[in-house]
């Protein structure tokens, strides 16, 4: 069986990424999107901002006779493009009132309208194809950032604001913890030659490991608080020493967002 065509599956992909963007972000209030409470944060409308400027500099301004939206929102919404053009200073999004949330939701609605009618256009183009399948990586990775982000501003909020009303997953019983030995040996690193992957993955080599035991499951957040009950943030024994002297600097005993 061959594979379904880009002209079928990329269209609803592009629909399914973007609106789980706008999804994410509607959990939170208009309010909640603005907020920038700290350097290493960005706004939630940022993000949605970004991400579409992505699609309408690198696709669609490629195209003949496109006109852009807001040609201020190259400034705005840049990121580290640094061969593009000029951005807005990363610290300073969230003095930002305008664009507003909703100048930014009518954005996205106008790249996607143009995004779409662009790949109706032009099916099977592998160049107009690659581009957007970086681009939905690239939003994915700003999803997690916006949740990361999101986090920490309702953190910031001493009304203990929740994100999102859905009761949390049923606890499952964890495997009983276990480190498995790992014999020394070469190891392939890097990506398969085909599909999707970012530069930095490739080329595919072996690299030699030595000897090692790693677990055989995550370590669970319970274990974790047992960590830092038991004393784990005041034991110098446990930290490499970059590690506890940023310990000690900076007044650490829990993680951030830790009650």
């Amino acid at each position: 069986n061959s594979e379904p065509s880009t002209s079928s599956v990329l269209p609803a992909r592009y629909r399914a990424v973007r609106g789980l963007t706008v999804d994410l972000a509607g959990r939170l209030t208009v309010e909640d999107q603005v907020v920038q409470p700290c350097l290493e944060a960005s706004p939630t409308k940022w993000h949605l901002g970004h991400t579409t400027w992505f699609f309408e500099r690198f696709v669609m301004a490629a195209q003949p006779r496109y006109s852009p939206v807001d040609e201020r929102y190259e400034r705005v919404f840049n990121s580290y493009y640094y061969t593009v053009a000029e951005m807005h200073p990363r610290g300073e999004r969230g003095v930002l009132s305008r664009p507003t949330v909703a100048q930014i939701h009518d954005y996205r609605s106008r790249i996607d309208d143009a995004v779409i009618a662009l790949l109706e256009s032009r099916p099977d183009d592998p160049q107009v194809a690659a581009i957007i399948e970086l681009g939905l990586h690239h939003e994915q990775q700003h999803q997690e950032l916006l949740l990361t982000d999101a986090k920490q501003v309702l953190f910031a909020n001493p009304l203990e604001v929740e994100y999102g009303a859905a009761a949390p997953p049923r606890a499952r019983r964890s495997l009983p913890l276990e480190f498995k030995l790992q014999p020394a040996g070469f190891a392939e690193i890097g990506a398969e030659p085909s599909g999707f992957a970012f530069d930095n993955e490739r080329p595919r080599h072996r690299e030699w490991l030595e000897s090692h035991a790693l677990a055989n499951r995550l370590v669970t957040n319970a274990e974790y608080r047992e960590f830092i009950r038991a004393g784990g943030y005041a034991t110098p024994e446990l930290w490499l020493a970059d590690g506890w002297t940023t310990v000690r600097s900076r007044g650490w005993s829990r993680p951030l967002c830790w009650a």
